[in-house]
Formats: structure tokens, sequence, C-alpha cells
């Protein structure tokens, strides 16, 4: 299984592991497309991850939208 993360802390220690920094993952198109699972995606690079590459998030692509959209603590108090 060949896994592509954004996160080098969270998946240090993994085997078949590639990193690849965030704001250049369009230059690894074929590498995404081929690897089993992504992990850790940055909120704004889901919908190239997902509708244009067809790339396996790890984790529940709804969960990245509702806590990206979560009210903001500042606008209840004031």
């Amino acid at each position: 299984m060949h896994l592509v993360s954004f996160n080098v802390f969270r998946t240090l220690g993994f085997p078949d592991t590639t990193v690849l920094k965030p704001e250049h993952f369009l230059r690894h198109k074929p590498l995404l497309q081929e690897a089993d699972w992504v992990l850790f995606p940055e909120y704004w690079q889901l919908s190239a991850l997902v509708h244009g590459l067809k790339c396996l998030i790890y984790g529940y692509i709804c969960a990245f939208v509702v806590i990206r959209k979560k009210p903001d603590d500042r606008a209840i108090h004031g």
C-alpha cells in the first residue's frame, strides 16, 4: 500500500509513505492518482484531490467541511 502525506510529523515512521509539501501537490499529479490513500491534506486542497484527481482521502470528507464551518467563538461572545 502506497501512501502520500502532507504532514511529515503525523506520518513519521509510516512505511512506503511519500511526503509532499501542500503547495507543491499539483506537481505530483500521477503520484497522487496512484496512491492508495492521501493523508492529512489541507482544507484548500480537498476539491482538487477528491473531485479532480479522484484521490481517496484519509478521514471522512464531510468532517473536513463541518470542522471548517463551525461557528467562531468570537462571533458568539461579541
